[in-house]
Formats: structure tokens, C-alpha cells, sequence
């Protein structure tokens, strides 16, 4: 697995690309975990799974980007888990649209009164 890291390290357009296609992937699979977990019954093991692929991407990531920064690995680890949260959140933003803020105010109303 490693080699396949180096290699990478050493094409920095391919390296580029495959950054932007991870997070692109884990931002998209952290919303659907999210949503399967809220809107959808009886779904925790696919919320659950649709999480750990998420959060395989963002080791991977982690891992491609730790090489290239002097950075420690859990601060690469922070940093990019923070990308892919505002990336989810871009996401839901352009799922719902122009719905976003009345779907999000409705969600907070339910999961306060329960």
C-alpha cells in the first residue's frame, strides 16, 4: 500500500486528482450517513457502513496528505475531517437547494423536542 502512496507522491497531478475525487466521495458518503440515519428508519447499519467508507477515505487522504506536510498525522487527520464535514455541508446545501435553511430549522425543532 505504501508503494501505491510513493507513487502518488511522485505525480503531482495524479495526486491532485485522486485528493479531489476523496473528498469529494467522503463528503457525499458522510451526507448520506447522516441523512440515512435521520430520515430513514431502521437504516443504522447502512448509515453505519456509508459512515466507515467515509471514514476510510479520509484516512486515505489523511495518509496522502501527511507525506507532503510537516504536519503530525492527527493534525493532518483534524484538518482534513474538517474538510470533509464543511464539504457534507456543501452538499446539503446544494441537495436541498433553496430549501436548505426551513429543512435544517425543522430538523433542529425535531431532534430538540425529542
Amino acid at each position: 500500500m505504501s508503494s501505491f502512496f510513493n507513487y502518488l507522491g511522485a505525480r503531482k497531478n495524479l495526486s491532485v486528482a485522486v485528493l479531489a475525487v476523496g473528498f469529494v466521495a467522503a463528503s457525499v458518503l458522510l451526507f448520506m450517513a447522516i441523512v440515512t440515519y435521520l430520515f430513514i428508519q431502521y437504516a443504522s447499519l447502512q448509515a453505519a457502513a456509508y459512515l466507515v467508507l467515509a471514514l476510510i477515505f479520509d484516512v486515505g487522504i489523511a495518509v496522502l496528505l501527511h507525506q507532503n506536510t510537516s504536519r503530525s498525522f492527527w493534525q493532518t487527520i483534524a484538518f482534513t475531517s474538517a474538510a470533509i464535514a464543511a464539504g457534507a455541508i456543501v452538499v446539503s446545501i446544494g441537495v436541498w437547494r433553496g430549501h436548505w435553511a426551513g429543512t435544517v430549522r425543522e430538523l433542529m425543532r425535531e431532534l430538540t423536542e425529542n
